[in-house]
């Protein structure tokens, strides 16, 4: 997953990417929906595109430090996932 602004200030846009891919010897495009969340907090969800790839923007992170996740909810032939913590840190 990756931030298009990090560090970002507050009130700034900042948009989440995250990429589902199939892992050796796996085939074929994952389908379904990405949650993104700030801990345990959902930020908000979004439909993979083709190419297995989600995005969502939001411009409402307080102040500090946030750790961003992207949860996949899996599909026939994948197995659900989340993504390794992003620390998303926005300054006054």
């Amino acid at each position: 997953m990756i931030s298009s602004l990090n560090p970002s200030r507050h009130g700034q846009a900042v948009t989440f990417t995250a990429t589902v891919t199939a892992s050796a010897p796996g085939l074929g495009l994952p389908t379904g929906t990405i949650t993104f969340k700030d801990k345990n907090k959902t930020l908000g969800t979004a439909t993979l595109s083709s190419a297995g790839q989600a995005t969502f923007t939001t411009s409402t992170l307080s102040n500090g430090s946030h750790p961003i996740t992207a949860a996949y909810g899996g599909s026939s032939g994948f197995l659900t996932s989340t993504s390794a913590t992003l620390p998303q840190t926005v300054s006054p």
